[in-house]
Parts: structure tokens; sequence; C-alpha cells
């Protein structure tokens, strides 16, 4: 019996591309976590948010133990593209000037995207 190469290797070729593991939540997709920091109802203007990939856990207040950061706008709006399905936590600085007394402010919250390309909206709503 003659074994057709071409077909065993498409084969093979084929059930690794099904069988292939699914990219881990980060940097690649097309999905997107964005929203507003706020302080009691007031959004935060240039406040750090901070993202670390594959968790629901705060793995604490160090910038370095994050994985990306972004700046929020005059309007207080943050925005992370480009995201695969998954775990992520988001923690947020910035100070409240508008506060009696004025006063730096933090805060975070778990985040899960469930589809591939999903737009989630998550306000982080932060303390002093």
């Amino acid at each position: 019996m003659k074994i057709n190469t071409k077909a065993l290797v498409g084969l093979m070729i084929l059930f690794s591309g099904l069988f292939a593991c699914k990219p881990d939540p980060g940097l690649g997709g097309k999905a997107k976590i964005s929203g507003t920091v706020e302080h009691h109802g007031v959004p935060i203007p240039y406040a750090k948010v901070y993202i670390k990939y594959d968790t629901n856990n705060p793995p604490g207040k160090s910038p370095e133990a994050y994985d990306d950061s972004t700046d929020t706008n005059s309007d207080g709006k943050y925005v992370f593209k480009y995201l695969y399905k998954g775990k992520y936590y988001l923690y947020a600085e910035g100070f409240d000037s508008k506060w009696n007394p004025p006063s730096d402010v933090f805060g975070g919250i778990p985040v899960e995207i469930n589809l591939r390309k999903e737009d989630v909206v998550k306000n982080i709503l932060v303390s002093e």
C-alpha cells in the first residue's frame, strides 16, 4: 500500500490548526476595554490606568506588577485596545483637585472579555 505523503502532511497541518492553543489574554486581539475613572461620580482627568493580563486578582499597587498602562484624557476616559478574550485587572491612580481637601485617589476592578471581538465598558471607581 502506497501512502500519499502530501495528503498525510495536509491532514497533520489541519489537525494541528484545529487543536492549537488559544491565545493567552493580552495584546494582539480584536477586543477592547474602555471607560471612565470616577471619584464620587466625578471624572478624574489625566489619571494613570494600569492593566494586568490573565488575572482577576489585584497584583498590588506597584506599576512594575502590571503589563501595560495608559492615561485618561481630560474627560477621565481611558481605553486599552487589541486585547484577546480573557481575564484582566485594572488599577487606576489619580488626583481629585475638586474634592475637599484635594486628594490622591485610587482603586481597581476585575474585567473579563468573553468574546473574541468585544467592546467592554467598565468605569473604575476610585476613592481617597
